[in-house]
């Protein structure tokens, strides 16, 4: 495939002092002069802890309206030299309760969906700061975005679509000043974008649609989940993807520093429908992006019975399928996650967990684990809140630490569980970068609230 031009970008809405977000348009018009538009709130330091913790061994869950105290939950493993420290379970309150939690890749800021108070429905949007000392303060404005944005003057005017009635899914794209936030939901039409993360100060930053270059991806609805890759490609584009019950969109991102405040162009790019009957996960989608190789992606639930994984490659304008791998004894693949090097991927699923090589290679193959080593489940025991003795089964969220010495699995007592209660643990599990073995837990924190079974939100750091 040729490789994508990405014309003059029409600006749809701009905030002076962070990126602006611009659809592909066949459009020569010269954006419009950008206002300055300044914080309506100063950021406050939160508290610390002593000893201070560590970014690389966090876990944040949020409630996701399982039952749990609104906001967020967070599980400190590891003390600032890396050993054991281990913090009692925390809970940072926002006031409403919080769908899903993103970091930026650097954790200089974050961006939390919260439900508003009023319609009962996940469409806030709220700025977060202090990720650095993995310490969570909400603030500033709201960003509603199930309400058509008011343009700043000289601006030009959002779309009429430029809503998400309900979001299910959210990300962050670059860094610091320059973040942006990315929201979505089955019910809108694209992907929403706002600005001023980092001085939480929440501004419409553009809307992008499924339709760009002569590319028009229909349906326009019913996608639940968006990633954005942490870094750009040979060619200097990020890639973002899009899933969908059916299918996956990719869009293809193109950086303009050369301007005050940079330019991100997005362009859908490529649309695959044969990756199959996806369960409708929301948060992450049962997906995972590499953060070694940002043309490379894991895709969960691609056959009907939800248990095989499928990595496709030549993102974002292509979407190269390499052979599926079937994982023995699953029922159903929850969710992925890659480590930060890049050579092996981690699967929650109602089994267990299981790791899988080949990511580079193009080739996926399992990990044989246990003893004796088997390329089943890997399912050990832990003690859940209830005393007893329970094997790791019916996990819904998955992660590595940043340093990939470490995998975080949310699991529940309860299969398939739609939600509520105390069932929960969070089990860490020490990881060999070497040859891709998980060791027995090393620590669980129980009375977590219930994982649901259509939820993949837990991050970890």
């Amino acid at each position: 495939m040729a490789r994508l031009t990405f014309p003059r970008a029409l600006l749809l809405g701009i905030a002076a002092g962070a990126s602006a977000l611009a659809a592909c348009s066949n459009s020569s018009s010269t954006p419009t002069p950008t206002p300055t538009v300044k914080p309506t709130t100063s950021p406050s330091a939160g508290p610390t802890s002593t000893p201070a913790a560590s970014v690389q061994g966090v876990v944040y869950l949020p409630d996701a309206g399982n039952g749990a105290p609104p906001g967020l939950t967070i599980a400190r493993f590891l003390s600032s030299n890396g050993g054991y420290y281990h913090y009692y379970l925390e809970n940072v309150n926002f006031g409403a309760s919080v769908k899903s939690f993103s970091i930026a890749s650097d954790s200089s800021v974050a961006l939390a969906v919260t439900k508003s108070p009023t319609t009962g429905v996940y469409s806030y949007l709220q700025g977060v700061l202090g990720m650095a000392q993995a310490n969570p303060i909400p603030g500033g404005p709201i960003y509603d975005t199930s309400i058509l944005p008011t343009a700043a003057p000289s601006a030009s005017p959002p779309p009429n679509n430029a809503v998400i009635p309900y979001d299910t899914s959210s990300t962050i794209l670059q860094t610091s000043g320059n973040a942006v936030g990315l929201a979505m939901g089955p019910d809108g039409q694209g992907i929403l974008g706002v600005n001023q993360l980092n001085q939480q100060a929440l501004h419409f930053n553009g809307f992008i649609g499924y339709s760009c270059n002569g590319n028009n991806f229909t349906p326009v609805t019913g996608r639940n989940n968006i990633l954005v890759s942490a870094g750009a490609n040979g060619s200097g584009n990020y890639s973002v993807l899009v899933r969908g019950p059916n299918d996956l969109v990719t869009f293809a991102v193109t950086p303009n520093f050369n301007v005050s405040p940079p330019i991100y162009v997005f362009c859908v790019a490529k649309q695959d429908t044969t990756l199959g009957t996806y369960g409708g996960i929301e948060g992450r989608g049962a997906m995972t992006l590499s953060p070694a190789d940002s043309t490379r992606a894991i895709l969960a639930q691609t056959n009907t019975s939800g248990n095989t994984i499928t990595l496709v490659t030549g993102l974002p304008g292509n979407i190269t399928k390499a052979a599926p791998i079937t994982l023995s004894g699953a029922s159903r693949a929850n969710s992925v996650s890659i480590q930060s090097a890049g050579n092996y991927a981690v699967v929650g699923a109602d089994s267990g967990l299981y790791v899988v090589s080949g990511i580079r290679t193009g080739k996926l193959a399992p990990v044989p684990q246990g003893s004796p080593a088997i390329e089943s489940a890997y399912a050990p025991y832990y003690k859940g809140g209830d005393g007893a003795n329970h094997r790791l089964q019916n996990v819904t969220s998955v992660g590595f630490t940043s340093d990939g010495g470490y995998i975080a699995a949310l699991a529940s007592t309860t299969p398939k569980s739609p939600g509520g209660g105390t069932t929960a643990s969070i089990i860490l599990l020490p990881f060999d970068a070497t040859n891709g073995v998980i060791s027995a837990p090393v620590l669980v924190d129980n009375n977590v609230v219930t994982p649901a079974y259509t939820q993949d939100y837990m991050v970890v750091k």
